[in-house]
């Protein structure tokens, strides 16, 4: 079962979890094109940190669904098991999104935190 998790959360290497999103002034995201990104480093600290996960609500197999004004970005395990490029320590996310007219821009950001796990996956 996979954890429901805030903007700004904190979970263990290999773990699955779902990042919740409410964007309060928006009633539905429907038709919404979503892109969410997780980076080593706030864009204005480091403006070319790599994008090392990126998932988004098109194609085959969407990782971001919604209800309503709330956006969930699913995490599995193996994006930071330790095989992963997802080491222990403090990451920065954002979540981008796109109506039918092309407008919009960022819907929010926070920032989350991997632990190391004893037994580790």
């Amino acid at each position: 079962m996979a954890a429901l998790v805030s903007e700004n959360f904190t979970v263990h290497k290999g773990n699955d979890f779902i990042i919740q999103f409410t964007i309060e002034d928006i009633v539905s995201l429907e038709g919404y094109n979503l892109r969410w990104v997780l980076c080593p480093d706030h864009p204005d600290e480091m403006p070319n940190s790599p994008i090392l996960l990126d998932k988004t609500n098109q194609g085959e197999s969407p990782q971001i669904y919604t209800e309503a004004n709330v956006v969930f970005v699913v995490v599995p395990s193996s994006d930071s098991s330790q095989a992963s490029s997802i080491n222990a320590g403090s990451y920065y996310h954002e979540l981008h999104g796109l109506d039918q007219n092309l407008k919009g821009g960022v819907l929010g950001s926070g920032s989350g935190t991997f632990l190391n796990t004893r037994i580790g996956r």
